[in-house]
């Protein structure tokens, strides 16, 4: 044997399989051999049979299988596979798997589906499993990625940290605010359809329903992610600065800090553009004079449904389009996410600060309605309900701004900018702004304790405002 002729001829081999894409291989035999000749040669056979001999590395290469099945069928492949490897089912089927994925591109063949009848039920199972594992479809293959970046952030955060101590600096890495995880259902890599396509045409009944199977409980893990646009939110380090100021103010009057309710950021349309789609559209539509392609498609992109005409509304409550407290059934707050992104754009506020504004607006609710003090039940639901929005908004609005006011700065900037925006119930606040604070704490448990809902002036009359 001519060694370094068959050294050459291996490294031709080693180019074709470079540079020949995943669908420039043809899947019939006979286009196949003349690709073979034309790139390898007439000694095509012999370049193949050497590589196997002299080159194992090419077991990693699912190209140099798939011409194997194309041009010999399954029992050849094999037999390649057990001259590589002898003995060894899982790196036979390690390498079954990378060919069945390189053949997602290619029609499906014959001898693809005589390699799948060939293999042994319990290579089949590892080979389904491998497949899905390393092919997980959407929306897991994105959380995948996310995952090994996050890995990649903290290990970086801690070489970070190491060179930090050196220093005087404080290093406090930056995290979201909000982190949610998008998921409209689950969508299964197309090597996973071609897997099922092979094992339907092969008539393995068995496999099939395993594989549906696998698909049917991804499909209800997503359904049951989805089925709720909202996750659950930690308040960062200001936010929770805020809310002990905001029990500070509280605890004068004897009320005890309490574990928050519930809190939870939510992804869906909040009420305001549920009534006025064209609001948050509006602020997707780009400025200045639309260029030709845009004008050439208006007809394609012309709505089935014609957009009514609605006047924009004059005030937008915080209830409407940012956040909501909820007494009952169970107390809970909601954090509009797409409705303080929203705000934060068209009014130039700073998004983390009007949140944290919002949060402290709806933790005012919660504390009316519920926070505890030693021989005073909470709010009674029912009344609590029925009680003037005055009462309901002025309440939360004076806790608000006796936080805002005691930090100042954009936190007090923002309150008093979005305020200009609120129905007047959101002003009332301004009858207590002199008022004692403590009187004005005291003043909740009278209403709380009267068997009746609560009324602003009912209230006034209370604190002596």
């Amino acid at each position: 044997m001519d060694e370094q002729w068959v050294e050459l001829a291996v490294k031709r081999l080693d180019h074709l399989l470079r540079t020949v894409k995943v669908d420039g291989f043809p899947g019939s035999r006979d286009a196949l051999v003349a690709l073979l000749q034309a790139k390898l040669g007439q000694n095509w056979q012999r370049i193949l049979h050497e590589a196997r001999v002299l080159r194992p590395v090419h077991m990693n290469c699912p190209k140099l299988l798939y011409l194997l099945l194309i041009l010999h069928g399954a029992k050849f492949v094999s037999y390649w596979l057990e001259g590589m490897v002898p003995g060894l089912a899982d790196k036979a089927t390690e390498m079954l798997r990378k060919m069945f994925a390189y053949d997602s591109s290619q029609p499906l063949s014959k001898p693809f589906i005589e390699v799948w009848k060939s293999i042994p039920v319990e290579a089949k199972l590892k080979l389904v499993r491998d497949v899905f594992d390393e092919y997980p479809g959407e929306p897991f293959s994105s959380w995948r990625e996310f995952g090994r970046d996050l890995q990649h952030l903290i290990y970086e955060m801690h070489h970070l940290r190491h060179e930090y101590r050196s220093s005087r600096a404080v290093y406090l890495p930056y995290f979201p605010a909000g982190l949610s995880f998008s998921c409209s259902g689950y969508v299964p890599d197309v090597r996973v359809e071609r897997l099922l396509d092979v094992v339907r045409a092969a008539g393995d009944k068995e496999s099939e329903q395993v594989i549906l199977r696998m698909i049917d409980e991804r499909k209800k893990a997503c359904s049951v992610i989805s089925a709720s646009q909202a996750t659950l939110y930690t308040p960062n380090r200001d936010e929770r600065e805020l809310i002990a100021r905001l029990l500070a103010n509280t605890d004068r009057a004897g009320y005890r800090p309490a574990p928050l309710p519930k809190i939870t950021m939510s992804f869906e349309p909040p009420p305001l553009f549920v009534a006025h789609p064209e609001l948050e559209e509006e602020a997707d539509e780009p400025t200045g004079q639309r260029g030709r392609d845009e004008e050439f498609d208006e007809e394609r992109r012309a709505p089935r449904v014609p957009r009514g005409q609605r006047p924009w509304p004059e005030v937008i409550s915080i209830e409407e389009l940012l956040g909501v407290y909820h007494p009952a059934p169970e107390p809970g707050i909601v954090l509009y996410a797409r409705g303080i992104a929203w705000c934060a754009r068209r009014h130039d506020f700073d998004e983390d600060v009007l949140r944290a504004v919002v949060l402290i607006h709806e933790c005012g609710h919660w504390v009316t309605h519920m926070l505890p003090k030693p021989g005073i039940p909470p709010w009674p639901t029912e009344t609590f309900l029925l009680t003037e929005e005055a009462v309901h908004e002025g309440w939360a609005q004076l806790m608000t701004w006796w936080v805002v006011n005691e930090v100042g700065g954009p936190f007090e900037q923002t309150f008093e900018e979005l305020n200009i925006r609120q129905p007047e119930a959101y002003r009332v606040y301004r009858a207590f702004e002199s008022s004692d604070r403590k009187t004005v704490m005291n003043s909740l448990q009278y209403l709380r304790l009267q068997m009746r809902p609560a009324t602003f002036d009912g209230w006034k009359s209370l604190v002596g405002a």
